[in-house]
């Protein structure tokens, strides 16, 4: 890629440029002039394809891109409107020339190419423009000027020969497909419409709310619905079967505990909410739910969280969240063996019952009270952890006896 360089000698006003494409180029002074290609260089230039990098390789003059003096031995991005002056004498500035660039496609790809002609079909084609014009002068019998290159009677023979071709094109394309495809048409026939014949199926399917459809609730089916009438007692049921359909069931709380549960959050007065969930509905369900005192902490002070499946498999990628009266810290299941197997964490910074967490995506059991501080302290910015596991579970259709 081709540069042009152009420096400014400010004591004589005298503008030289270099026009290169090399990508490494030096510029130094010799005898106060400046000089490119020099062994003795004091500024380098390098092209990397997209950035034109200059360096100050530790000369005796003051090198500043953009009135911002350049450190020795660090490179720079050296944009095309900006200048670089080489102590108090020379002020140098570059610009990259625009390439040429080709004819713009068209947008349609469908388009064949414009085709070639040659001088002798633009010869025949102003010829044939002529034409009509001078066949209409023969018509009427005033023939004033001939057309050059072609006789009258040429002509004659050549309109002749047009009006047949048109007549066999309209008789060929236009008059017989239009006779084939009038008498190939079939001829129609009236055929008996069946009579509606309504057999009732009384509806056994569970709704997805996980309630069965009344029993005295029908639906009559037609085998042609376009003759079936519905009556009144149709009408009636179809409301009623609408309205049981439309009717949301009210979640109820789960009454399933955690499985471990240490005694310890009793004392710091951390709470346990179950989920609002319905009968055949899948829920995060906490299993597990630890603490831990300062000594085990060993300066850790976060709530490290695992969601995991039915067969115990961690779900990567499910979301948890902790939340606070004025934020949240949410996260996602990646696996983290630090300071032991888990999922993800958030850190804690407030003692007492601060924090919140429960998982996210399901109706989710909520652990609450959760924060800094010991049994004792609980007041005080004590280091201490949390562990809840969450796992996916579907609340039973019936209660366990």
């Amino acid at each position: 890629m081709r540069i042009h360089f152009h420096w400014l000698d400010l004591q004589t006003g005298e503008i030289t440029s270099l026009s290169t494409r090399r990508r490494y180029i030096t510029f130094g002074l010799e005898n106060e002039q400046l000089q490119h290609h020099k062994s003795n260089y004091s500024v380098h230039l390098q092209f990397d394809g997209a950035n034109l990098l200059v360096t100050d390789r530790g000369s005796r003059e003051r090198i500043t891109l953009a009135k911002q003096e350049l450190a020795v031995d660090k490179p720079r991005v050296w944009l095309p409107h900006q200048e670089l002056q080489i102590g108090d004498r020379y002020l140098l500035t570059w610009e990259q020339p625009e390439r040429q660039r080709a004819p713009a496609a068209s947008k349609n790809k469908n388009l064949l190419p414009a085709p070639r002609i040659s001088g002798k079909q633009i010869g025949t084609l102003s010829r044939l423009r002529a034409l009509p014009q001078y066949l209409l002068t023969l018509l009427r019998l005033r023939i004033t000027t001939p057309l050059e290159g072609v006789s009258p009677r040429f002509a004659a023979l050549l309109l002749a020969f047009f009006f047949a071709t048109v007549t066999w094109l309209l008789w060929n394309w236009v008059v017989l497909p239009t006779n084939a495809i009038v008498s190939n048409l079939p001829t129609p026939t009236t055929t008996a419409r069946p009579t509606a014949t309504a057999t009732a199926m009384t509806v056994t399917a569970v709704l997805a709310t996980g309630l069965p459809v009344p029993p005295t609730v029908t639906v009559v089916r037609a085998t042609n619905m376009l003759d079936f009438v519905p009556t009144a007692t149709d009408r009636a049921l179809a409301i009623e079967t609408a309205a049981a359909l439309a009717t949301p069931i009210p979640c109820a709380e789960s009454t399933l505990k955690p499985v471990e549960w240490d005694v310890e959050l009793d004392e710091l007065n951390v709470k346990f909410s179950p989920a609002c969930t319905r009968p055949g509905e899948p829920y995060w369900r906490l299993v597990e739910a630890h603490w831990q005192d300062e000594k085990r902490s060993n300066g850790y002070h976060h709530v490290f969280v695992d969601i995991i499946d039915a067969e115990g498999n961690r779900l990567h990628g499910e979301n948890f969240t902790m939340s606070w009266p004025t934020g949240e810290c949410k996260r996602s299941i990646r696996g983290i063996s630090q300071p032991f197997g888990h999922g993800e964490h958030c850190p804690m910074f407030a003692p007492g019952a601060a924090y919140e967490v429960k998982a996210l995506g399901l109706p989710s059991d909520v652990v609450r009270g959760l924060g800094l501080g010991s049994i004792e302290n609980r007041e005080h910015k004590i280091l201490t952890s949390f562990h809840l596991i969450f796992q996916r579970t579907l609340y039973p259709s019936k209660k366990s006896p």
